[in-house]
Order: C-alpha cells, then structure tokens, then sequence
C-alpha cells in the first residue's frame, strides 16, 4: 500500500524522530512460543539478534504536514521474525496500534557516475528471496542508525547508505540519495518499507561485494543508461522492473522510481548533480 502524494513529499520532509524509551515487547502469545515460531521460520539456520528501528507513526500527507515526530521503538530483528515474517497477508491496522514489530525496512537503487543502474543478485545465504534479482541494497535499519531529534528522512538515507556500503562497497561520502517512497507491506504484516535512488561518484568497476556480505550477495550487476537524462533513466528503470525472478525490493524499488521520475518535472535532476 502506497501514497504518491506522500511520495513526493517524502524527500523534503522535516519530521523529526522521537525515540520511545521502551523497547518493543513481544505479545504474550507469540513470546511463549518464540522459539518454536523461529525454529519454524528459520530452521536449523543462526541468526544475530540485531537491534533494528520499529515504526510507531504512519507517514500520511496529515503526519507530514503537521510538523510531528515519528515514533521509533527498538525492537529485535528476531521479534520481526516471529511476527510480520508470519502474519502474512493481513488487514493493515495503523501503526500505532500494531502488535507487530514493524522495524524499518529501506531499499536503494544506484546509479553510477560512468551511467549504470546498479542492481544484484542475491546469495543463497538470504533470508528473504534467495538466488533472486534484487535491489542495488536493502535491508532494515539499524538501532545504531538513530540519532535522537534529527528528521526521519535523514535517518532512513543514513540506514540505505550504509547498506549500500556493506552490501557493494559504495563510497557513499560524497553520494546523493533521494527518496522515492514508501509503503506497508501486506504480505509481511504491513511492514513498513522505504525506497530510494542513490548518485554515486564511483563507477561499476569500483564497486566490489563486501567482505561480510560474499553469502548474502551474489553478483552486482549493471544495466546501461543510454544518458544521465530523466527520460533515458526512466527507460532503465522500466526494463529493470521487467526484469524476470525479480525479489521484492527490486520491484519496489523500481516501481517507485518510475513513479518519481514521471512525476519529475526537471528533466536534468541526475545529470546536472553529477556535473557539479
């Protein structure tokens, strides 16, 4: 489920991020039989349980408008585990009056200074879509990524980031990462999802899988943008789109690239952020 109207405000938002004191809980029901649901979810495969971002707060055109905080809780990446990875297809609820986790999810597409859309294929390693094509990165955030006050939109770009930059080994020190949009995701509870499009002042060739990440990414991959113009990146992003055995977060991430760039007046956007 998704917005274009709150799209399109998504990269000049303000909203800052208040961060709840409580950490996330796990139902009652769900904690007395946590370790079965997860022996169910991730059989003999060990994971780590990081400490993520959960989401408190819908973004609507209103929360936008209203200059509030988000709300951010921290919860457990096993708690999501146990609870949107096994809700499944759901009626959404507000996310105020979730049970679930909710933690944060982000993916970003790249786009290279040499005028490449940089995509992946997964490892086998993945928990989620294995041996699929997926997004340049994509993740959820990190507890580590908050900083107390500053804006949502600051936060998400900081978690897309540094995913890129684990996943690929994008410099992102001097990068541009807009946001595209954003959506619950229904067959995962109404998980909270973000896209964006990230500029890197690197080319294909000097990206490289990170060291942490040989299970977990595959192969990167490029498909050629005939210029940095909006309308010949708009014609990458829909082959990517087509793209078959397609994960989640590249079709996401490209279905709301499509949507922000024929939204977007400014036919220079990209080319003339490279130039400078």
């Amino acid at each position: 489920m998704t917005d274009r109207a709150v799209n399109r405000r998504l990269d000049t938002m303000t909203n800052a991020v208040a961060i709840d004191a409580r950490p996330y809980v796990l139902p009652p029901e769900i904690a007395r039989e946590r370790d079965a649901l997860l022996r169910r979810r991730l059989g003999d495969r060990i994971v780590t349980n990081d400490a993520k971002v959960g989401l408190r707060t819908d973004i609507t055109l209103e929360f936008l408008a209203s200059g509030e905080p988000a709300r951010v809780q921290r919860v457990g990446y096993c708690d999501g585990l146990v609870t949107n990875d096994l809700a499944g297809d759901v009626p959404l609820v507000p996310l105020v009056q979730s049970a679930l986790s909710n933690h944060i999810g982000v993916s970003t597409l790249a786009i290279t200074q040499d005028a490449k859309l940089i995509y992946q294929r997964q490892g086998k390693g993945n928990l989620i879509d294995p041996d699929t094509l997926a997004a340049s990165a994509s993740g959820s955030l990190d507890w580590d990524d908050v900083r107390d006050g500053e804006s949502l939109r600051d936060l998400v770009v900081r978690g897309a980031e540094r995913e890129l930059s684990e996943e690929i080994g994008a410099d992102t020190s001097a990068s541009r990462t807009i946001l595209t949009g954003y959506a619950r995701n229904p067959k995962r509870g109404g998980k909270p999802e973000f896209a964006a499009l990230t500029l890197l002042r690197q080319s294909f060739a000097d990206l490289k899988i990170g060291a942490s990440e040989a299970d977990y990414v595959g192969e990167i991959c490029a498909l050629p943008i005939a210029s940095l113009k909006r309308e010949d990146i708009l014609a990458a992003a829909r082959e990517l789109a087509s793209l078959p055995n397609a994960a989640t977060s590249l079709q996401f991430a490209s279905a709301m690239l499509i949507d922000y760039l024929e939204d977007c007046a400014d036919d220079d956007i990209v080319r003339r952020w490279f130039s400078a």
